[in-house]
C-alpha cells in the first residue's frame, strides 16, 4: 500500500490555531481543545494510507480542482491529493456550519 505524506497549507495552520483558541479561550475549556485537535490531527494522519477514501465536495468547481473532504466531529478537512509527488495537501479545516464553498 502507498505510503502519502502529509503538508500543512499556512491556512489550515492558523485554522487549527484559532480552533485551539476559541475552545480554550471563549469556551473556556483547554483540556476540550487539547482533545479535539488530537482527534483532527490523528485523522489528518489516517489520510496518509489511503487518502482517496473521502469524496470529492460536491461543488463543481471546487471538485474539478481536487478538493476532497474529510468529516471529524463538526469540523471539516479540506485537503487535495497529488499523486506524482505522493503527497496529501491539508488546505483548511473549517467548522461545518461555516460557508466553506465561499472560503475556499
Amino acid at each position: 500500500m502507498k505510503t502519502y505524506s502529509m503538508v500543512i497549507a499556512e491556512a489550515a495552520e492558523a485554522d487549527l490555531d484559532g480552533i485551539a483558541d476559541y475552545i480554550s479561550y471563549e469556551l473556556k475549556e483547554p483540556a476540550t481543545a487539547l482533545k479535539q485537535l488530537a482527534r483532527i490531527e490523528e485523522a489528518m494522519t489516517a489520510l496518509e494510507e489511503m487518502p482517496e477514501r473521502y469524496s470529492l465536495v460536491q461543488d463543481k468547481y471546487l471538485a474539478a480542482k481536487g478538493i476532497r473532504k474529510l468529516p471529524i466531529d463538526n469540523y471539516l478537512i479540506f485537503y487535495t491529493v497529488n499523486k506524482s509527488k505522493n503527497t496529501i495537501n491539508i488546505a483548511r479545516v473549517l467548522h461545518g456550519r461555516r460557508d466553506w464553498e465561499s472560503i475556499l
